[in-house]
């Protein structure tokens, strides 16, 4: 059994902890996959358990007795044991089927005939490779104006520090989140306290004017991926969130990390922000539920 910060019970099926990392870190496609997300963004009640077996691995949230998530698989084997829950479960439980490739998607229907129609999304994903620190070229003109921006404001960006900027970083989430509230952020004053700053491969920076915090960044590292996890920043101060994501990818690329996963949108066209960053490759997954 393992706890993370919001308390989760996590019951490992076939192996230890260890093994589950590791398969997680060498096969993740999408942030979803990861355990320690889950357990940051699912509901405070629910589950998590995963199945571990030659080197694949499938994670599944349980909400409650009546409903389950199962993740994409993990590994090789990792389409046998989404098929093992999957008959397990069908008409049983209502399932949510999530970040399926066209692959698993059709063996999905063929197994459950009363799937929904998917939704269609997308994994946003960038080649850190490719990404210049130097930022040259046309391709990232805007990107270093806004730097520069930024720079005459005398905004800086330092590490982020619990005891020192939390209670002004939670400032900065009450006025962000009052905006246009958000569904589900329940999770973010967690992560801003000492418990979730000292989570494994979390990397937190603030924007700093002055004494002022303007805004949070956050990234979570698995192996050479990573995903961005968390943007916020005071609405008059937008320049601050340019200035902090340059910052994670810097220490992002330091850290061996290659593919950046900027999250899932709905299937559409790539935000101009994140094309301030370089090219975006987009990866279609779909969502599916099967009801009990």
């Amino acid at each position: 059994m393992k706890k993370f910060s919001p308390g989760h019970e996590f019951r490992i099926e076939g192996g230890g902890w260890p093994d589950l990392i590791r398969i997680v870190e060498e096969n993740i496609f999408y942030q979803m996959q990861h355990p320690w997300l889950l357990d940051l963004f699912v509901e405070p009640t629910a589950r998590l358990r995963a199945r571990v077996e030659d080197g694949s691995a499938l994670i599944i949230v349980e909400p409650d007795e009546k409903s389950m998530r199962i993740q994409k698989p993990l590994g090789p084997g990792g389409p046998r044991l989404f098929e093992d829950e999957m008959r397990s479960a069908y008409l049983r439980r209502g399932i949510l089927a999530a970040g399926l490739d066209a692959q698993l998607l059709a063996r999905l229907r063929e197994l459950c005939p009363t799937a929904r129609a998917p939704i269609a999304q997308n994994v946003e994903l960038s080649d850190l490779d490719e990404f210049d620190l130097d930022l040259g070229g046309s391709q990232y003109k805007s990107l270093r104006n806004s730097l520069r921006h930024a720079e005459r404001e005398g905004i800086t960006v330092e590490p982020y520090d619990a005891a020192l900027h939390g209670d002004r970083a939670l400032k900065v989430f009450t006025e962000w989140n009052s905006i246009k509230p958000r569904v589900a952020t329940f999770w973010i004053p967690n992560l801003l306290s000492a418990a979730g700053s000292r989570a494994p491969g979390l990397i937190l920076v603030v924007a700093v004017r002055r004494t002022r915090v303007l805004g949070v960044s956050a990234a979570f590292v698995a192996g050479p991926y990573a995903y961005m996890l968390l943007a916020l920043t005071l609405q008059e101060h937008g320049r601050s969130q340019e200035l902090m994501d340059y910052e994670l990818m810097k220490k992002l690329k330091s850290a061996g990390v290659r593919r950046l996963d900027w999250g899932i949108s709905d299937a559409g066209p790539i935000s101009a922000y994140k094309k301030k960053y370089g090219r975006i490759a987009l990866h279609p997954i779909s969502t599916c539920w099967i009801p009990p």
